[in-house]
């Protein structure tokens, strides 16, 4: 509809008997900037027993305030939301992934043009569970349980690379922390606009961290008093640029590289 003008409004699925046969979730709009606004209003998907090999939101034109409920699954693949800039906002409750003990993610692709916001604990794995490389790219403000103590990812022991950027100035992303990941990979972003984790505190291993702050701009990798790793930890070199405020709290690990 390139004139933004249809809505979509998808009712519970597996509201009485879990939708364990699903394997893919799409849903997309491809509307302009010269339309009405389109609303996605999605409610629950209970799939408790399914494995999801993607599950894919693409909101293009001038989408007005949509929002998706929670998503249970026992395996997720790639998960992928995409707002362009012309629209309103895009919510989204969680991700609960975690109905066996080994239950994970893919990767997480974020790339919000308008504002973006997700509940506490917006991703739940299974106990031992694992989440691919996280990307998130905001123009607008991207908040995912950016309340003090709630948990971006919950209970995954080990989460791929971090990228997170704001590519506007008046953009910006306040991300939870990943409470029990213990092992995270290579850390990179651009503060165009400001950047607030809360980090990872539990961490024993984590890799380098790389990214540039623009003037004015603030980035803080281990915001509400938090700390990145912990007791007998190893973390890569800390490589930083750029004439703004660069912000880290670095845990009680054993082996800290160069920081630049």
């Amino acid at each position: 509809d390139n004139q933004s003008d249809g809505n979509i409004t998808i009712g519970a699925i597996g509201a009485t008997v879990a939708a364990d046969e699903i394997t893919s979730f799409t849903v997309a709009t491809s509307g302009d900037a010269n339309g009405g606004t389109t609303v996605l209003d999605m409610d629950d998907i209970d799939a408790e027993g399914a494995t999801f090999s993607t599950f894919s939101v693409d909101l293009k034109g001038t989408y007005g305030t949509s929002d998706l409920d929670t998503i249970t699954a026992k395996d997720m693949g790639d998960i992928s939301l995409v707002t362009d800039d012309n629209g309103t906002s895009l919510a989204v409750e969680k991700f609960l992934v975690a109905d066996g003990t080994t239950s994970s993610v893919g990767n997480v692709t974020i790339n919000a043009g308008a504002a973006f916001d997700g509940l506490d604990e917006f991703i739940t794995t299974g106990a031992t569970g694992t989440v691919g490389n996280v990307s998130i790219t905001s123009k607008g403000a991207t908040t995912i349980a950016d309340t003090d103590g709630e948990e971006a990812i919950k209970s995954a022991l080990t989460v791929g690379d971090i990228t997170l950027n704001v590519t506007a100035a008046a953009g910006s992303i306040n991300l939870g922390d990943f409470d029990a990941a213990t092992t995270i990979g290579n850390i990179s972003f651009t503060g165009t606009g400001t950047i607030e984790w809360d980090g990872a505190p539990a961490a024993t291993t984590i890799g380098n961290i790389s990214g540039s702050v623009a003037a004015g701009e603030e980035v803080d990798l281990t915001d509400n008093a938090n700390a990145m790793g912990t007791t007998a930890g190893t973390m890569g070199t800390t490589t930083v640029t750029g004439a703004g405020t660069f912000g880290l709290e670095v845990g009680a690990v054993t082996t800290l590289g160069n920081i630049d």
